[in-house]
């Protein structure tokens, strides 16, 4: 079952009806809402322009966000709706994500998760790294010096052109 994402090559095995696709401002709103109900730092301040939203039956069910960096990409601010979790929907995020990146000829993509998320992204390729051998362009940026992110774990991966 292919899902409907767009130009992306991604599988949601088992929600096939969302779409994914690039946040615009009218879905800025939704995407506050899916923060505040996540308790998500990220709601305070969003830049529609980094969003990618998950769409089901006309809604936003999820979203996330991705900072370019030169050479790269920083993956943040991903959330799902408590009653879509569990679907393939956080991981497609992921993918679609990766897919845009790659596509504009980034080499790294890198991101910090809590805990119960890593097993996700390591299972797509990523690597633990210590937060300290990360180019000096991400620790610029202010999720990487926040307290609040202290506990949470620093993956990267290297992207390359499939095919």
């Amino acid at each position: 079952m292919r899902a409907n994402i767009g130009q992306s090559s991604s599988l949601l095995y088992l929600c096939p009806h969302i779409q994914i696709k690039r946040a615009r401002d009218r879905d800025r709103r939704a995407i506050w809402r899916l923060h505040l109900e996540i308790k998500s730092p990220h709601a305070r301040r969003i830049n529609i322009d980094e969003y990618f939203v998950a769409i089901a039956a006309g809604k936003v069910v999820g979203c996330a966000a991705i900072r370019r960096v030169r050479g790269g990409g920083y993956l943040y601010g991903r959330a799902v709706r408590g009653e879509w979790r569990q679907r393939g929907i956080g991981t497609a995020l992921i993918v679609r994500r990766l897919e845009w990146l790659r596509a504009r000829g980034a080499k790294v993509a890198v991101g910090l998760v809590m805990f119960w998320n890593v097993s996700v992204f390591r299972k797509l390729g990523f690597q633990t790294i210590p937060r300290a051998e990360l180019p000096m362009q991400y620790l610029k940026l202010g999720d990487f010096r926040n307290e609040r992110n202290c506990h949470c774990a620093t993956l990267l991966k290297e992207l390359q052109k499939e095919g």
